[in-house]
């Protein structure tokens, strides 16, 4: 196996071999690892602490503190994450229906 992958790569510049009986061509490369990206920023609390503290402080502060993100928008995103919840222990696909996003 490994002489032919060594001729293989001196007649064609890339690894593959060839069946004899099928001639099927399997092509033996290694993909190279992705590039690795470092975000320029940290977090120095809990991804979701921040908007935790704010809803907590918008309840509390009778209207004074307005809340990031739109209730309505808050509502469809969490039916959305509990659908593919019931989805992925299923194993099946997700349907929609328009109803389930009026709060």
């Amino acid at each position: 196996m490994e002489k032919a992958k060594k001729s293989c790569k001196e007649e064609r510049g890339c690894p593959q071999i060839t069946d004899k009986d099928t001639g099927v061509v399997l092509d033996v490369r290694e993909s190279p690892l992705p590039p690795k990206y470092e975000l320029p920023l940290t977090m120095p609390k809990k991804y979701h602490q921040s908007h935790l503290e704010n809803f907590f402080a918008a309840v509390l502060s009778d209207g004074k503190i307005k809340l990031n993100c739109p209730a309505d928008i808050g509502y469809e995103t969490a039916v959305t994450v509990l659908k593919v919840n019931d989805a992925a222990q299923a194993g099946c696909k997700l349907d929609f229906k328009g109803e389930e996003f009026i709060a």
